[in-house]
């Protein structure tokens, strides 16, 4: 027995190839209804490490933030300091 996946990976080849196929019943919109469900599909499964990316480059763009602000902070210092 297929899993559920598997068969809806199927069903989305089945529609693909009635499309190479030119199918009068699908139009030119299903091809990118059906490309942009298996996109989401991988994006999907890929859910963890896409979670782990933002992760990262939230955590990198505090650092950076951080970063720039006592760059600023230094340079104003050394501005304001007496001469």
């Amino acid at each position: 027995m297929p899993t559920p996946e598997e068969a809806q990976n199927k069903e989305l080849d089945r529609k693909l190839s009635a499309l190479n196929n030119n199918s009068e019943y699908y139009n030119s919109m299903s091809i990118f209804r059906i490309l942009s469900d298996r996109l989401i599909e991988s994006l999907n499964k890929n859910a963890s490490s896409a979670n782990r990316l933002s992760c990262t480059l939230i955590w990198l763009n505090v650092i950076m933030t951080i970063g720039t602000l006592v760059a600023v902070w230094i340079a104003v210092m050394m501005f304001l300091r007496p001469h």
